[in-house]
Formats: C-alpha cells, structure tokens, sequence
C-alpha cells in the first residue's frame, strides 16, 4: 500500500467516518432528553468523546513505549502494535446488547423507559425487598 493513500485514510477518511457513525447516536440522544435539554447533552457528548480520544491517544503513546517503538526502518513491532489496535476498537462492540435500549428509535421517552430491560431488572429486583 502506498504511504500517500494510507495517510490519506488514516487522517482524512477515517475521522469522516468515525463522524458520520455517530450521528444515531445523536438522533437517539436527541430524541429522549427533554427540548431544553439538548444542547446540553449534545456539549456532554462531545466533550466525553473529545475526552476518550484523548485517554486513547495517551493510552496508544504508553503502549507505543511498551513496545520499544515502531520506528523506520524496522518497524519490529508492528504487527503486534496493528492486532491491539484492532482488537481495542472492536471491544466496545461487546458492549452492545447490554447498551442498547428495547424499542424503536421513533418511539418517544416514555414508550422506551415502559419496555426497557433496565426497568424490568429493577422491577424484579425491588419485588425480591431489595431496594436500590
């Protein structure tokens, strides 16, 4: 692969992608907050995205260091420095059965929270006496 096309989608395609994959979950967000709260959640959003990528960036420096570099022009590391890379981002793909509320995005607030699975585990739970 040429270095002019990996750059390419390393620093232009790919930022556009991870901005057009998070677009549902603004719809979503916009939807069950309140009209007055939206801006709100939409800053919280966006300052908590900023702040993940900057713990990824510090994270993926001290893993770099670990690895004693991947520099020109052995690039020892590397294969093992692609793999982690790999596996970390698809490990919040886990993350979605337990995340994902029950229901349809077109249904509103109230319509979600009656057939969430979390209200449902809260149910059970304060039948048993356990109060949360």
């Amino acid at each position: 692969m040429p270095d002019t096309a990996f750059a390419l989608g390393a620093e232009i395609l790919q930022p556009l992608v991870d901005r057009f994959s998070l677009i549902p979950l603004f719809v979503l967000v916009a939807r069950l907050c309140p009209a007055e709260a939206q801006g709100t959640a939409f800053a919280l959003n966006m300052g908590l995205l900023h702040l993940g990528s900057n713990i990824g960036s510090y994270v993926g420096m001290g893993i770099l260091s670990l690895l004693g570099g991947v520099e020109p022009p052995a690039f020892e590391n590397i294969g093992v420095l692609v793999t982690i890379r790999s596996l970390t981002r698809a490990l919040p793909l886990l993350l979605i059965p337990f995340l994902l509320p029950s229901g349809s995005p077109m249904e509103d607030a109230t319509q979600m929270a009656a057939s969430s699975s979390v209200l449902q585990l809260k149910e059970a739970i304060s039948q048993l006496g356990i109060w949360i």
